[in-house]
């Protein structure tokens, strides 16, 4: 993940790249060492849609069970 090196992303963000809000060409070089190892991209992205799709399924789940608490059904 590439951010902007502001106290909010530093507090929220999990091993990201930074650079400085208020430099282009700190942006450029970060955009450029990403650009050179695709694979990283690649992997953190794989990560990021698995890490969605375990939520998605959590959410299903708990919309379930509150569902079914609500109505009395079970399964």
């Amino acid at each position: 993940m590439l951010l902007s090196d502001i106290w909010l992303h530093r507090k929220q963000a999990l091993d990201p790249l930074f650079f400085a809000p208020d430099n282009a060409e700190a942006l450029a070089r970060r955009l450029l060492e990403i650009g050179l190892r695709p694979r990283l991209a690649r992997d953190g992205v794989a990560v990021l849609q698995s890490r969605q799709q375990m939520r998605r399924r959590d959410y299903a789940a708990a919309l379930l069970a509150l569902f079914e608490n609500v109505t009395g059904v079970t399964q």
